[in-house]
């Protein structure tokens, strides 16, 4: 209950910033934020790992309390996400970053994205375009994922 509502308060900011116009972009003025940039090397580096089903990697990118809304509208944990690449349920070969906005608010960032992904779940295809939201949060100078979501893109 408690990480429910520590999402739905980042919901609630997010939507204020927005109505205000305090928006970042990956193209944003702002080339060169350090954060910015750790991130936007962060979401390739998860994707890279994705791929390798490199599994030490995606450790350290995710967040202890780290959860997944998954394809099928489940959540997942963080060791339940790990397993599932590593005992091949789900297999990823090749995603690619279409679209990223992010939007830093002090340790949180919210990242918006497009990808385009070439992926199996379960034996079945589940390739396509994703809109995705990531929730990072940085913890001891590091950003680590909290939690993602993503929804197939129907034409």
């Amino acid at each position: 209950m408690r990480r429910f509502l520590s999402v739905m308060l980042v919901a609630i900011v997010v939507g204020c910033s927005f109505a205000n116009g305090q928006t970042s972009t990956a193209n944003s003025t702002k080339k060169g934020d350090p954060d910015e940039e750790a991130i936007k090397q962060l979401e390739r580096d998860w994707d890279i790992a994705d791929t390798k089903g490199d599994t030490a990697a995606l450790d350290r990118i995710l967040a202890s309390d780290y959860v997944q809304i998954n394809l099928n509208g489940a959540s997942e944990t963080k060791a339940q996400r790990l397993n599932s690449l590593k005992s091949k349920e789900r297999t990823f070969e090749s995603k690619t970053i279409n679209e990223m906005r992010i939007q830093l608010l002090g340790n949180v960032a919210v990242v918006y994205g497009l990808s385009t992904v070439k992926s199996t779940l379960q034996g079945k295809d589940t390739s396509g375009q994703y809109r995705w939201t990531d929730v990072l949060v940085k913890r001891n100078g590091q950003w680590q994922a909290l939690t993602t979501q993503s929804t197939k893109v129907t034409k």
